[in-house]
């Protein structure tokens, strides 16, 4: 590895810049990759060659596979699939142009790479890797409120409970995500859902500005002034663009919250109806309070399975009118129901979600009527019970109202990335969890049964609607091909600001503007 050495010592760095000046040292990389080709042992000599390069420049900030961080740093992943990779190294960054210069290596040695905000993907190659370079961003976690208290900066390694705990003792918050342990950067750029959507539109939506390092190393900031063409496309299109460093978000007042849960058994076809009228109804008529939000899911608990329904207050208000209909309904066993703030809100979301478990997230979309809810739920649970072998499966599936006053957010400060109209939507989720991964092909083939079934018994009603969540999208589906006319704006955007297509060929997983679905690899290979 002479050659390495002879990098590390070459002239580098600029001194006026402090930026990588490859130029005349780039042919360096190619002798090596020359030179190791004979050597057929699987091993990514390329990625060998950038993590040294790394921690040679960056040593503070590169975790190789001999570092004692290393095995730390590689169990912070929400699902096994993910925590079960071997990355060749981790390069955590602390601002733009750590980023920049590590991106400069990656580019330069062709070493693949893949980008980690929180870690909550649901399927290997999201945000980790075999092989080859996570840039994990857990370093990048600043929350920076600005002096009019009118917007606040987040770096794009937070989690947004670590957020939450920030804004609200100075009685703000910011569209953010419903759990936790949710990443910032990977929940806002795929779109967003939050409990104030319905008031604000989704994360993506109130985005004013993004800090972000684009494919030749450079750091821009994109804004409806600045860049308007990549400010729309990173608001839903992903990790498409560039490295985004650090999000400016619109700031709203905060007093507190009203919220939680009530469960009833689903055994009882009455309670089944009068939650599903009152599911539509909320929905429908949503556009009078818009502070409300409610989600609908069957769960399974020992061998019962149950109605869920979450109800959330973005102010401190109990029962509010909005929720009479779903409050009437008798019999509920559960009921969590009070004011508490959003951090235990977002709390008790994430603990419905196991750490460290068999995870899939699949999602599919149809326009609001409800027999596809009364469809969805039947068929979940019919696929469901014909897997009940799976240990320690946990069927969840959930629906959401998606109202036409969200979706008219999506217009606002330039539009965003996903090409969807003006007509309120439902979105399906299926959320199971289980503990064996020899269990998953059995797993993954019932939730298509259901999505494929769905989207059949929606175009036999003329009911269809061709979207697919980013942020609940399985390895198994390409929701990027959904956004219609916005998909040749993304590719347009891409080519002006990534001409050698890094973010497309290198970058590893997740969901490209080119190729359909991520390929499905085996971790353990």
């Amino acid at each position: 590895m002479w050659l390495l050495t002879a990098f590390a010592t070459v002239s580098l760095f600029s001194q006026a810049s402090g930026y990588l000046s490859f130029g005349s040292h780039q042919g360096l990389f190619e002798v090596e990759k020359r030179e190791s080709s004979s050597q057929n042992d699987g091993t990514n000599w390329s990625c060998v060659s950038a993590c040294k390069l790394l921690a040679t420049t960056r040593p503070n900030n590169t975790l190789g596979q001999d570092s004692a961080d290393y095995i730390n740093a590689t169990s912070e992943y929400w699902t096994n699939a993910q925590i079960n990779a071997r990355p060749r190294c981790f390069f955590q960054p602390e601002n733009a142009r750590d980023v920049s210069v590590g991106l400069q290596i990656l580019r330069h040695a062709s070493c693949s790479f893949t980008i980690k905000s929180g870690g909550h993907g649901k399927f290997y190659g999201e945000s980790s890797i075999n092989n080859g370079v996570v840039v994990d961003m857990v370093k990048i976690n600043h929350v920076t409120v600005s002096r009019k208290r009118d917007s606040v900066a987040v770096g794009a390694g937070n989690r947004w409970g670590a957020v939450y705990d920030m804004l609200e003792p100075l009685g703000l918050t910011v569209v953010g995500g419903r759990a936790t342990s949710v990443g910032v950067g990977g929940f806002l750029l795929g779109g967003g859902i939050s409990y104030f959507s319905n008031n604000y539109g989704w994360g993506a939506d109130n985005i004013i500005s993004f800090e972000v390092v684009i494919a030749d190393g450079s750091i821009i900031t994109a804004s409806q002034l600045s860049h308007p063409d990549l400010y729309r496309a990173l608001k839903g299109g992903a990790a498409n663009f560039g490295i985004v460093t650090s999000f400016n978000l619109k700031a709203y007042p905060y007093i507190g919250m009203w919220g939680g849960f009530r469960g009833f058994l689903r055994d009882n076809a009455t309670v089944g109806s009068q939650l599903q009228e009152a599911f539509m109804e909320f929905g429908s008529s949503s556009h009078k309070d818009p502070k409300a939000a409610y989600l609908l899911a069957v769960a399974q608990n020992e061998g019962q399975w149950i109605w869920g329904s979450s109800l959330i207050y973005t102010e401190p208000v109990e029962a509010a009118p909005a929720f009479d209909k779903v409050l009437a309904v008798p019999g509920a066993l559960i009921d969590t129901l009070k004011i508490q703030n959003q951090t235990n809100l977002a709390f008790e979301t994430w603990m419905q979600y196991p750490q460290r478990a068999e995870n899939t997230l699949w999602t599919v979309s149809t326009k609001t009527d409800i027999r596809l809810v009364n469809f969805f739920f039947n068929t979940w649970v019919q696929e469901m019970e014909r897997i009940q072998d799976v240990k320690d499966l946990r069927p969840n599936a959930v629906v959401q109202f998606i109202t036409k006053r969200t979706v008219q957010q999506m217009s606002k400060n330039g539009g965003n990335a996903l090409g969807l109209g003006e007509e309120p939507f439902l979105m399906f989720n299926a959320e199971p969890s289980w503990s064996k991964v020899d269990d998953s092909p059995k797993v993954f083939s019932a939730i298509q049964n259901v999505m494929t079934k769905v989207k059949d018994e929606a175009r036999r009603l003329g009911q269809e609607y061709d979207y697919e969540y980013t942020n609940y999208a399985s390895q198994y589906q390409d929701p990027i091909s959904t956004y219609g006319s916005a998909v040749p704006f993304l590719r347009g955007t891409a080519a002006n600001y990534d001409p050698e297509g890094v973010f497309q060929k290198l970058r590893s997983g997740g969901f490209k503007l080119y190729g359909g679905r991520p390929e499905r690899q085996d971790p353990q290979a």
